[in-house]
């Protein structure tokens, strides 16, 4: 067989009718190969391939029931490459050409010789290696289409020119535009893909780099509807067919709604859906270093809230928060930071606004306040309002405890004018 004395990892199918030749064979090759298998005529070893499946085959010619050619010229049928090597004293040439036509792969002449016979079976097992690696490549490359086919994110293959020259089903689906409207575009026009950045030329040099390039962008379906995607560009190297790169789009649309239902949730009052108190701390503060000054402040508080809690119930002192907050809602602009920060107390950011917009702002508060009262069904809003303005960072800090001062002294103010209170700072709480 070979040279060496390693075991070759095949299997054998030893076909004869000779018992005697039968051990010789076996003996010859038992160390040589990992299985040998034994039938008695070509019938049945018909019936042994097809439950064994041996890598090589070797038979007699002249056998009852059925030949040595018969029997290859039906396994060629089920395995039409299968290895097979004819032991034989003919040598005339109508044998040699029929044993050719069915497809014979080595001949050995008798009497058989060890060296003959490792030789044929060593040819058998190159070719037997190399079907082999042809297999595993080939299972190999369907594995990978399948896991392009069957991936959860959209692919594309593109060449080194940026033309699309693949695209698995998930892009389709994804995208809303077939295989056939995308293959052979220009990834960078794409109509998937464009309009969603403007900088594919870096996008494109960072990938040719080596470096694998990645975001999270939002892109807008055949259909017209948007999705977010996270994005990633790589190269790679394909073999005789060069450099490529890879396109691959994960769908995290759902992921970027529930991080945007999150972000809502951490930055707004349940009860009014207006701005928290944590926001709005967070906005004095960017606002405090930013240039949008000037920057006025109003705070505002509901008057009477306690006694309604206490008298109507939670529910009606719920639905008084919430009415107080569409009036704010309804006074400001646009870009003011409204928010509620504590229980019965608001605060509005107002940037590139001094006093005469803040002035102007409460006056459209108490506009809108009068025009829910009356409509209202008997439980009327009443605001307490207090402003301060800052013209750097520095005085922001100031102008907010100014603008308390003032709306406790607006609440003040209001409560002596109805009798209700003495002179003195007392709140809804009783605190002094």
């Amino acid at each position: 067989m070979a040279t060496d004395n390693h075991q070759r990892d095949i299997s054998v199918l030893c076909v004869d009718d000779d018992e005697h030749n039968r051990k010789i064979i076996g003996l010859m090759l038992e160390s040589k190969v990992t299985a040998v298998h034994y039938a008695k005529n070509g019938a049945e070893g018909i019936e042994v391939y097809g439950d064994v499946k041996p890598d090589i085959v070797i038979t007699d010619i002249m056998m009852p029931v059925m030949s040595g050619l018969e029997m290859t010229r039906r396994i060629r049928e089920i395995n039409p490459k299968a290895n097979i090597i004819v032991v034989t004293a003919f040598s005339s040439i109508d044998f040699l050409t029929e044993a050719i036509d069915v497809g014979v792969n080595q001949f050995v002449t008798k009497p058989i010789k060890s060296q003959s016979l490792h030789r044929a079976v060593e040819r058998c097992y190159e070719s037997v290696v190399t079907e082999r690696m042809l297999r595993d490549q080939h299972d190999r490359i369907s594995l990978l289409s399948r896991a392009l086919e069957e991936s959860p994110s959209a692919v594309a293959i593109v060449t080194c020119g940026g033309t699309i020259e693949y695209v698995n089903r998930k892009f389709s689906d994804l995208t809303g535009w077939d295989a056939q409207e995308l293959i052979g575009e220009d990834v960078r026009a794409a109509k998937p893909l464009k309009g969603a950045t403007d900088n594919w030329e870096q996008i494109w040099d960072a990938a040719a780099a080596g470096t694998t390039w990645e975001a999270e962008i939002q892109f807008k379906r055949k259909g017209g509807d948007n999705y977010w995607g996270r994005t990633k560009l790589a190269s790679f190297f394909a073999g005789d067919y060069g450099c490529k790169y890879i396109l691959m789009i994960e769908d995290i649309t759902d992921q970027k709604r529930f991080e945007e239902e999150l972000h809502y949730i951490a930055n707004h009052d349940a009860l009014t859906g207006l701005y928290n108190r944590g926001f709005f701390e967070e906005e004095l503060r960017r606002l405090a270093s930013g240039r949008a000054f000037p920057v006025s402040i109003i705070l505002a508080d509901i008057d009477g809230l306690k006694q309604v809690n206490d008298t109507l119930g939670h529910d009606a002192g719920d639905r008084l928060i919430q009415r107080a907050a569409q009036i704010l809602l309804d006074s400001f602009r646009t870009e003011d930071i409204v928010a509620r920060i504590g229980g019965d107390e608001f605060a509005v950011l107002l940037p590139d606004a001094d006093e005469e917009v803040v002035s102007n702002a409460c006056t459209r508060g108490l506009r809108c306040q009068e025009h829910l009262n009356e409509s209202n069904d008997g439980l009327p809003v009443n605001l307490s309002f207090g402003t301060a303005t800052a013209y750097i960072g520095g005085e922001l800090t100031a102008a907010l405890k100014l603008a308390d001062e003032r709306m406790y002294g607006d609440k003040l103010q209001r409560k002596m004018r109805i009798g209700t209170l003495s002179p003195g700072r007392q709140t809804d709480d009783g605190a002094s």
